[in-house]
């Protein structure tokens, strides 16, 4: 009886994502979801240059493609290209597309390819590859990776604090900061994971303090809600919110009585009220955010490497997530052909600005975004 050698080439490939599924997962209930994501969903056919085919699941990326390929190869991916044309690493594969995947002479995986929200792989063997390669890497470079997390997370969102601060809030999993330092560098715990807890965590923070605030003067004006923002102890005041700082839901605020202005809204660590003179401190109100959804304009600053379609490429990821740019400008390239550009974003809150300033930065040519303050 003849054999066919697809089917082969496909029995072969379930028995070693089984294999690698049984070996890295533990939870019978991770390992069937697994199964479900690799193993039993529709397949997409996706050929090497040489015309090699590669079996993989629907949804999967050109960098689920290069570990499919082989381990280096996709620890080594910079970059690919999809019927002769550059995509993006988080662009879903077709069946019938030709990929050619661009590799870096060194270097390894990056830590945001393990961040689910980029997008950037669906497969669970891409996924264990990827964190295989950070546990390989030795304590003291996985610490220093993990610094480097987050000394970038707080430069991205201009937030005040320590690394010592950070850790505390995930002490429940890590006894020291470099335990936790380290399970970030190795990719155990995502960049996402962390914004998200700080952002509970100073939410947490606020309504503390509205209770405290709230038993110490009595009695109390009822609390008027103007764009989102609750004022403790006075009724029906305009708010608008400081241009100098322009706070976020999840940061923490208070207000300024100006002169025929109402009260403006500035972040409690903002230079300009840290630095205020003790006559104007008496005109400052305890403020919060109220539950409400609203967007806030933030000011971000994108650098680049200037080239043709970059601020095409930018408003492509505002318009997927459905974020819009109320403004737009760019400043004066450099000798290095190094360009800014400044725009003010409308979001909801800090994880959302987080997640888009992390889309951007993947874009070609892109150096870094960070927000404006």
């Amino acid at each position: 009886m003849r054999t066919n050698p697809q089917l082969v080439e496909q029995i072969s490939a379930i028995r070693e994502s089984v294999q690698e599924l049984t070996h890295e997962t533990r939870d019978a209930r991770t390992f069937m979801d697994s199964m479900r994501v690799d193993v039993f969903q529709d397949r997409v056919f996706a050929f090497t240059p040489k015309g090699k085919v590669i079996d993989l699941p629907t949804g999967a990326t050109p960098l689920d493609f290069a570990y499919y390929l082989h381990t280096e190869v996709g620890h080594a991916c910079r970059g690919a290209r999809v019927n002769g044309r550059w995509t993006n690493l988080d662009y879903p594969l077709h069946t019938g597309d030709q990929v050619e995947i661009i590799l870096g002479r060194k270097g390894g995986p990056s830590r945001d390819w393990l961040n689910e929200d980029l997008g950037f792989v669906t497969t669970t063997r891409a996924r264990q590859k990827i964190r295989q390669w950070f546990r390989r890497q030795g304590r003291e470079e996985n610490i220093a990776r993990g610094q480097e997390t987050v000394d970038r997370i707080l430069k991205r969102l201009s937030l005040s604090m320590s690394t010592s601060e950070i850790a505390e809030l995930f002490k429940r999993r890590f006894n020291t900061a470099e335990e936790f330092l380290a399970a970030l560098g190795m990719g155990d715990i995502s960049s996402d994971a962390v914004v998200n807890r700080l952002d509970q965590y100073i939410r947490e923070r606020d309504g503390v303090e509205e209770t405290v605030l709230e038993e110490e003067v009595v009695p109390r004006a009822p609390e008027i809600e103007t764009t989102g923002i609750h004022i403790l102890g006075t009724g029906g005041v305009l708010t608008h919110l400081a241009q100098c700082c322009n706070p976020l839901p999840g940061e923490e605020i208070i207000g300024y009585i100006t002169r025929g202005r109402g009260v403006t809204i500035h972040r409690r660590d903002c230079a300009n009220v840290l630095s205020m003179p003790q006559d104007d401190q008496d005109r400052l109100i305890e403020v919060t955010w109220g539950e409400e959804q609203h967007t806030f304009g933030v000011q971000i600053t994108v650098t680049a490497y200037d080239r043709s379609g970059l601020i095409h490429d930018i408003s492509g990821i505002l318009a997927d997530r459905q974020i819009n740019m109320s403004s737009l400008s760019t400043g004066k390239r450099d000798r290095y052909n190094i360009l800014p550009v400044y725009m003010t974003l409308e979001v909801p809150d800090l994880k959302t600005l987080t997640r888009v300033m992390a889309k951007i930065e993947q874009i070609p040519n892109v150096i870094e975004a960070r927000r404006t303050v």
